[in-house]
């Protein structure tokens, strides 16, 4: 069977530079979506249904064809393509012909019609608008070609489902196969979220033949059902409403792929962390300085910085550095044959190489997701490598599992070991500098260990690992260069700043600061607030670098915001923002961190030992009130059974004021005096626990008794006095170990410790479910156990039904201090934190709306629940501010 393949991705339209619009004159979306689909259709093609794709625009790289992502495509040799492609020669004509479009999209009204077009990049909405739909429709119906495939990832697309006359349709349907989807309807736009337009990333999800079971087809039935479903859920393709319309028999692309052996949890588990991490590097991608124009960065191969394996046998002298092809992308690096997927990226600081980190995580991640057998990458950060003698192993299984808690770490050491995760290790260099050495060696033991097969990339400053005498045993090594100043020119050109050029070109300190590629996008951010002749003046490289900081921070805060959660001219001075700024990074730095999550505030934040008193009495105080009160409160209903309302007052009062001292006096000695703040967000326990709990809980509960049986005879010693202690003690160790890990993905600011504020009111409602249900099944003889423990002579005619309530309603209040004993007490800690931190001026008190307020001027990054400065630098410079 003959299959061809027309793709077409456009990201050049220079009609629109000087409009309105003009920031969609270079697009990047186009010819990703295109170049994916090629690969796509080649590499699922079988022998028997093997695609022929050509590309438009294209070029050769590495020997193969790929779509261009500079080049420009005119309406002339669009259409020529299509003609050919669907009205080729007698014997060319192929079985199967599909049309792949992504680029701009236009309408045009005229004399109360309207026409969609295709726009080329010589459209100028005057003489040429591009491809007309209606002439591409006429092009599908007069073709010989059987199966037709027709999909439009581009703004009033819809135009091409518009059949004018019911004969038209008729015709349609009564001709060949046909399947077409248009991205949106004729009066929508469509969008692009990241890498992809919205469309080709559904259309991506749908040809999976994983998705689709072994044996089975993937259809143009499967394809348009799966797309309706989608609409159901997407937000972003509820606005475009994409249009899907299938004529004729369904068209067979590939069959579904045969799974390897894998369980539907681990399957579950794959799909869950695949969304996860791309969510993460596409956020931290999108907040790297946005709608700045990307800067093309050399890469030069430096193989001396790395010691491979095979070196101690065989003699291969001296590497010298290469430089690698303009334009040469981080994966085709990874790919080489000499590298093998173990690959060091250097650079000095704000080079670009975490992006580039990123760059090469968001093309792994698109492997992954159309193949099984590729491995998830997994972003990490060394800087939470603690301790010198922990192995990476266990690190890598330690820091996955907790980032990730849907994944045990059963499953992520089995992974590892099976090669199903590829670790990409960035900031090696944010290591204290005693203990970089020390993690390079971890490393190089685990490369020489069970995981020796394992990918693994890792990224360092160039200056602080050269210091080291241990090299890392990878394959290779890059390092990405300053920029020259062709580039700083053609770059300040490209964003119409030449001026910027002209005003720094003659001064040799400042031309070598803004090479480097992030400082070179903060300047030209910055310029307005930039004097410059102050900045010329400054003596020395930090001086220079310090300016264009403090300057960079000057322009964000005087920046306008549209949308703040904050009231109209309520928003925090300049001077505030930088001072809670300047406490956030010096813990960061004291603790060599660069993420912050709201809930693991530790009482280490606290400046000094008065303050960490002041928490711990704070701690103590709060949890001895509820604690005295609850107590106090279930007294009183007990007391209620036989005294005056006077009386039980007085006597709950008094108990309550007793072991709310207690409490309060124990929470100070423990709570208070701990290290950490540890949020039970999730309750977990399995059968096997749940036995050893019950069998533990019997135990206490049967030495309970036997103990204050002897102690007090009066009390326990009766007949049925073993019945509450023996009966409670099960259950509340039960209870006591229903606690759990983190919750699966941390997706909102302080997520922890609302889950355990949740966990503590669902810790009440169990411990006062069980406590009323055994006061009312044990009435009776709680009844007489507190009768007789008061020498009170009452028979059993006096338990109504009033006192029965009476002993439900304290077992429920007893039950509900479970919850402050389990979960509440990470809330009780966070909160005397917060408000200590809050009276001397350290954060603000709603913290979550001050860190998304400075993610919006730029100095943060949000990643789900957790923040972190724009840049390592920038947390740098904050932190050695004075406040």
């Amino acid at each position: 069977m003959k299959r061809q393949a027309l793709v077409v991705g456009i990201n050049r339209y220079p009609f629109l530079k000087n409009s309105q619009t003009g920031q969609y004159a270079n697009l990047s979306a186009p010819a990703n979506d295109a170049e994916t689909i090629a690969q796509f259709l080649e590499k699922y093609g079988t022998d028997e249904k093997r695609w022929s794709v050509r590309r438009l625009p294209e070029v050769i790289q590495d020997k193969k064809f790929r779509v261009a992502t500079t080049e420009t495509v005119g309406q002339e040799k669009l259409s020529t393509a299509i003609r050919e492609l669907f009205n080729p020669e007698p014997h060319h004509i192929p079985d199967v012909a599909l049309f792949f479009f992504a680029g701009h999209g236009l309408r045009k009204q005229q004399n109360g019609k309207t026409e969609g077009f295709l726009a080329t990049s010589d459209t100028n909405q005057r003489t040429k608008w591009g491809i007309r739909l209606n002439w591409l429709r006429q092009v599908l119906q007069e073709s010989p070609v059987q199966q037709q495939i027709v999909w439009l990832d581009c703004c009033h697309s819809g135009e091409l489902l518009n059949f004018l006359t019911e004969a038209e349709l008729k015709d349609w349907l009564s001709g060949g196969d046909r399947c077409l989807i248009a991205a949106c309807r004729d009066d929508r736009n469509a969008y692009a979220t990241g890498k992809h337009g919205v469309l080709t990333e559904v259309l991506l999800q749908g040809l999976n033949p994983q998705q689709q079971p072994s044996g089975e087809w993937v259809t143009s039935g499967t394809l348009t059902n799966f797309l309706q479903k989608q609409v159901e859920t997407h937000r972003v393709l509820q606005r475009q409403i994409p249009l899907s319309r299938h004529f004729g028999e369904q068209i067979r692309f590939w069959q579904g792929k045969n799974v390897p052996q894998i369980s539907r949890k681990d399957y579950q588990n794959r799909c869950n962390l695949l969304k996860q991490v791309k969510q993460e590097v596409e956020g931290i991608i999108a907040q790297s300085l946005p709608n700045i124009t990307p800067i093309t960065l050399h890469k030069h191969k430096q193989p001396n910085q790395v010691q491979r394996s095979w070196d101690t046998e065989v003699k291969t002298g001296n590497y010298a550095p290469t430089p690698l092809p303009s334009g040469t992308k981080i994966i085709e690096v990874f790919e080489q044959s000499d590298i093998g997927g173990k690959l060091l990226i250097l650079g000095q600081p704000g080079a670009g190489k975490t992006i580039t980190l990123l760059e090469l995580a968001r093309e792994l991640l698109t492997r992954a997701e159309t193949d099984v057998d590729e491995p998830i990458p997994v972003f990490l950060n060394l800087s939470s490598w603690k301790y010198n003698n922990q192995k990476i192993a266990d690190w890598l299984v330690d820091e996955i599992s907790d980032r990730y808690k849907f994944l045990s770490t059963k499953t992520v050491k089995l992974w590892l070991k099976a090669s199903k995760l590829l670790p990409l290790l960035d900031s090696l260099d944010e290591l204290e500098s005693k203990r970089q050495e020390k993690c390079i060696q971890a490393i190089n033991e685990f490369l020489a260990s069970e995981y020796q097969l394992l990918p693994l990339v890792v990224c360092s400053r160039c200056k602080e690992y050269q210091l080291h005498s241990t090299q890392l045993n990878l394959h290779g090594a890059i390092v990405l260069e300053p920029l020259n100043k062709l580039q700083v020119q053609g770059y300040l050109a490209s964003i119409k700043q030449t001026e910027l050029w002209d005003t720094i070109n003659s001064n040799p300190d400042l031309v070598d600061l803004i090479r480097v590629p992030l400082m070179l996008r903060i300047m030209t951010i910055a310029w307005e607030s930039i004097a410059i002749e102050e900045w010329q003046n400054c003596n020395s490289p930090d001086r220079y670098r310090e300016y264009l900081f403090n300057a960079y921070i000057k322009q964000m805060l005087a920046r306008k915001l549209k949308y703040t959660r904050y009231a109209q001219a309520k928003e925090p001075e300049p001077k505030t923002i930088k001072l809670w700024l300047i406490y956030l990074a010096k813990r960061l730095e004291a603790e060599y961190r660069t993420e912050f999550l709201i809930e693991r505030m530790q009482p280490g934040w606290l400046p000094n030992t008065v303050y960490k008193q002041i928490y711990a009495l704070g701690v103590g105080g709060i949890f001895g009130l509820i604690g005295g009160l609850i107590v106090g409160l279930s007294v009183f209903l007990s007391m209620q059974i036989f005294t005056e309302l006077f009386i039980g007052l007085i006597v709950a009062g008094g108990v309550g004021v007793y072991f709310g001292f207690f409490f309060g006096i124990w929470a100070w000695l423990t709570l208070g005096q701990a290290s950490e703040i540890n949020p039970v967000e999730t309750l977990n326990t399995s059968w096997l626990h749940l036995g050893k709990s019950l069998v533990v809980g019997l135990i206490i509960g049967l030495i309970t008794w036997g103990v204050t049986a002897l102690l007090f005879p009066h009390f326990f010693g009766r007949p049925l006095g073993w019945i509450v202690p023996v009966i409670i003690g099960p259950i509340l160790v039960v209870v006591f170990e229903m606690t759990g890990p983190d919750i699966q993905i941390q997706m909102t600011p302080n997520q922890g410790i609302w889950h355990s504020l949740k966990n503590a009111i669902r810790f009440a409602i169990v411990g006062g479910t069980v406590m009323g249900l055994l006061a009312f099944l044990l009435s009776k003889q709680l009844y007489f156990i507190i009768t007789s423990s008061l020498f009170v002579k009452l028979s059993s005619s006096d338990l109504s039904a009033t006192t029965v309530v009476h002993l439900i309603l304290s077992g429920i209040v007893l039950g509900l201090f479970w919850g402050l004993t389990q979960a509440g007490t990470a809330c009780i800690q966070h909160f005397t934190l917060r408000v200590i931190l809050v009276c001397n001026g350290s954060i603000p008190w709603n913290y979550t709306r001050f860190l998304n307020y400075a993610t919006k001027r730029m100095f943060l990054q949000r990643i789900g629940g957790r923040y972190k400065f724009s840049h390592k630098f920038l947390q740098e410079h904050f932190a050695k501010m004075e406040p």
